[in-house]
């Protein structure tokens, strides 16, 4: 059973790096949803 959590512990943290460093590389830092301006300026 602990094994169990420890998987979906590390599955989870894995999935977090993976999605952080996206959002870095598409460089998608500082824009607010409710700009849409800023969003087109890609």
């Amino acid at each position: 059973m602990r094994s169990i959590f420890r998987a979906l512990r590390g599955l989870c943290s894995f999935a977090w790096a993976v999605a952080r460093s996206w959002w870095v590389f598409l460089g998608e830092e500082g824009v607010e949803a409710d700009d849409p301006d800023k969003e087109r300026e890609s």
